[in-house]
This record gives C-alpha cells, structure tokens and sequence, in this order.
C-alpha cells in the first residue's frame, strides 16, 4: 500500500477509503479527553498523575488508551 493512510483500530486502509457512521457519537458530539502539562527546563511536571487522569477520563468515555507510562513516553 503506497500513499497516505489511516488506522481504523487494527487495520491500515487508504486515507481516501475512509469514513465515519453518520450517526457515530464521536462524530455527532465530539468526545474527547485533553489533559494539559507543563514544562519546566525541558522535563515535564509530574507526568505520572496526568496520565493516570488521562487514563481514568478516557475510561469513563470508554475510550481504550492501552498501556501508557512515563517509561513509554520519555
């Protein structure tokens, strides 16, 4: 597969095969989760409690984020 391309969960497909359900509820209503950091002399400030809010949030959304940790990120 050459050119542009999107993830749909597991499965790689071209960007223009793409699509959204009409009625999905991401789409009618825009959930999401943002937790903002900060950055003092290039390290991140307790990065450890933001994602653990991350992970808490996206699960009441029932958005499945994986395994993140501080390990994986830095």
């Amino acid at each position: 597969m050459s050119g542009s391309v999107t993830s749909t969960g597991s499965n790689f497909i071209p960007k223009e095969t793409a699509t959204v359900p009409l009625f999905d509820h991401g789409y009618l209503y825009g959930d999401g989760v943002f937790e903002g950091v900060r950055v003092y002399n290039g390290r991140v400030f307790r990065l450890e409690p933001h994602l653990d809010r991350l992970l808490f949030s996206a699960h009441a959304l029932g958005f499945e984020l994986g395994n993140l940790s501080v390990s994986g990120i830095t």
